[in-house]
């Protein structure tokens, strides 16, 4: 009996129909709060994107910089240098004057009387401190600063006698400090003309 019974189909149950579910929510038009965080979301991308422009445009005379030296270093690099005395002369004078143009670009002030009146160890340690704090070598009041002044104001036969490795030093700081160093640093402070 419990078979027939179980046979039978229960008349209640064929008159339920399925369950009809909504529509799924949909995710567009967003809601007034997903535009909101839309918006905020590309204004922040547009305001690192300008940050970012600017920030390139700023470094322009460091790359300037890095390409002239560049251009230097393969020029006092070439075997055929020792051949023709005067274009070595001239690229190894125009490795001062290519530092100190580029931390004039720096300050921000193509002319700033205070950095080009810096010379010999006041420049040096100016030097290294635009480095920051986490450079601690100061490699220019310790090495370079020297050679730098040897560069510009040697006479030209002394100049004419520097070797590769005694130059490899210095380029290498130069390009470190190129790339390194921290734009618009503070000066040291200078004492009156009268306290000298």
């Amino acid at each position: 009996m419990t078979a027939s019974v179980m046979a039978q189909p229960n008349p209640w149950l064929e008159h339920l129909q399925p369950l009809q579910l909504p529509e799924p929510i949909s995710n567009w038009p967003l809601a007034s709060g997903g535009w909101l965080v839309l918006g905020f979301i590309g204004l922040g991308l547009l305001w690192q994107a300008g940050r970012l422009w600017r920030q390139w445009l700023a470094n322009g005379y460091r790359r300037a910089a890095g390409q002239r030296l560049d251009e230097l270093q393969q020029l006092l690099g070439q075997s055929g240098a020792a051949s023709q005395p005067s274009a070595r002369l001239l690229a190894l004078r125009e490795l001062p004057q290519l530092l100190r143009r580029t931390a004039l670009a720096s300050t921000g002030q193509p002319a700033d009387p205070a950095v080009i009146r810096l010379q010999g160890p006041a420049w040096w340690a100016w030097l290294d401190q635009s480095m920051g704090q986490a450079y601690q070598q100061q490699p220019f009041q310790r090495q370079l600063g020297p050679l730098l002044d040897q560069l510009a104001w040697a006479p030209d036969a002394q100049l004419l006698l520097l070797s590769g490795p005694q130059l490899d030093p210095l380029i290498h700081g130069l390009r470190q400090w190129t790339r390194r160093h921290i734009s618009q640093v503070p000066l040291p402070m200078e004492e009156p003309p009268c306290c000298n």
